[in-house]
């Protein structure tokens, strides 16, 4: 059977592996909280039982699914009002890519020209930028989760733009308290995950990085 050759491990292999590199952003989303609401408009988004940390004007990122798609699509949120006692999220949000907001405007026409349909639910969970990364794991800033120290957990990785997605499991290593830092050391990475860092690392070279 061939399938990927199988590098000697060596100083130079685990150079390369442990390269911590800051651009591009990897998304990590941990699957830990999905948010639904059919309370929305293009950019914007209100939640009625939100439980989470963010504050009111702090900026987020979020993988986001419109109604019945299968596809997945990176935004940027800012988090416009946050009230803990009532669990309610008023929140602007500003998608990635040209397809999601079409489709998006798409969805959101068919209220307009008819007032009494109902708008497609909105599904999304906070994926949080990578502050550096390498072959051997990542630090993901704005953390504000319940991860613990030496405790494992499964994930997705996915590269702006795109609906691809890589699945990887992990281990916490570091808490950094000056970007609310959560540190992890990749256990395992799927093939696909593989692929998508090929694919980052080239975007680096390419930046100069």
């Amino acid at each position: 059977m061939i399938g990927r050759p199988i590098a000697k491990a060596g100083p130079s292999r685990a150079k390369v592996r442990d390269k911590r590199l800051s651009m591009p952003n990897l998304f990590i989303d941990l699957r830990d909280k999905v948010y639904r609401t059919n309370t929305w408009a293009p950019g914007k988004l209100i939640l009625s039982d939100y439980e989470g940390a963010l504050a009111t004007g702090e900026d987020f990122s979020g993988v986001l699914k419109i109604g019945g798609s299968p596809k997945v699509f990176l935004f940027d949120g800012h988090a416009a009002r946050v009230d803990y006692i009532n669990k309610k999220l008023a929140a602007s949000f500003e998608l990635h890519s040209a397809e999601a907001q079409d489709l998006l405007a798409k969805y959101y026409s068919v209220k307009e020209n008819n007032p009494a349909a109902e708008l497609p639910p909105l599904l999304f969970s906070l994926a949080y930028r990578t502050v550096n990364w390498s072959l051997s794991g990542f630090l993901i800033g704005n953390y504000a989760g319940k991860l613990k120290i030496g405790q494992q957990f499964s994930g997705m990785i996915r590269l702006d733009k795109t609906t691809k997605a890589g699945f990887f499991r992990a281990e916490v290593k570091r808490h950094v308290g000056a970007v609310r830092g959560l540190g992890a050391q990749f256990l395992s990475l799927t093939p696909e995950t593989f692929e998508m860092f090929e694919i980052a690392m080239k975007k680096s070279e390419s930046a100069g990085n």
